[in-house]
């Protein structure tokens, strides 16, 4: 899960990975990526993973948290699509001619 989707260059955003095995909450670390850079590891907390970060560059990026295998539980991933707009596309702006130009 995205915290915002489609996100602004240089904004900040949190992606959220729960992991559930059968009733018992498991431990162990997740961790986020973005094709192949790794954007961050973190602790499962009540099975929950969260990571945020402001340094996604425009365009689409494909974030996969994988949980890593923990003692009795498996490793398993998961993927979303997230869409990172130009500062200048939240606003509609156009292509203005420089001052002077006809």
């Amino acid at each position: 899960m995205s915290s915002v989707n489609p996100s602004i260059a240089g904004q900040r955003v949190t992606f959220t990975a729960t992991v559930t095995a059968g009733g018992v909450t498991p431990s162990g670390r997740v961790t986020f990526m973005s094709g192949a850079q790794t954007l961050g590891t973190v602790e499962l907390r009540g099975g929950v993973a969260r990571l945020s970060t402001a340094d996604l560059p425009a365009g689409a990026h494909a974030i996969k948290a994988f949980y890593l295998r923990n003692g009795n539980f498996d490793g398993s991933d998961g993927t979303l699509r997230q869409r990172v707009r130009r500062v200048n596309d939240q606003f509609g702006v156009a292509s203005l001619p420089a001052s002077g130009a006809r």
